[in-house]
């Protein structure tokens, strides 16, 4: 295949923050699944589970396959202890949207998405 030609047969996502609505993304035809930690601290499972039940309503074929205990970056044989990061900004509870004109918003504030303000991991 060449080009253009090209396309995905999946979309595979790894501990993915699912906290952000574009305008349609239910549009999707390709299967999704989702590997998540249900104790990933930096981005949290919650958001994941409320975005396949939406898709699934919707009709779409994607899976969220929840690892119990599990971390942050889980997947990698060098951490062999979970991750704590020192000062870095998280997701949680952050729920951005797409508006119209393709600009992303808080959706909280109505406002443009900046990491202004956002928590730090203490």
């Amino acid at each position: 295949m060449h080009g253009s030609e090209a396309q995905f047969i999946a979309h595979i996502g790894l501990y993915a923050d699912c906290g952000a609505a574009y305008r349609d993304d239910e549009d999707i035809a390709k299967p999704v699944r989702l590997l998540h930690g249900t104790s990933d601290d930096y981005v949290p499972i919650a958001s994941c589970r409320a975005y396949v039940d939406r898709l699934q309503k919707a009709g779409r074929n994607v899976r969220l396959i929840e690892y119990s205990d599990a971390h942050h970056v889980f997947d990698a044989p060098i951490f062999r202890e979970p991750i704590k990061l020192a000062s870095a900004q998280v997701w949680k509870n952050c729920q951005i949207t797409e508006d119209e004109n393709g600009v992303v918003l808080n959706k909280e504030t109505n406002k443009p998405f900046t990491f202004q303000g956002r928590a730090l991991i203490p």
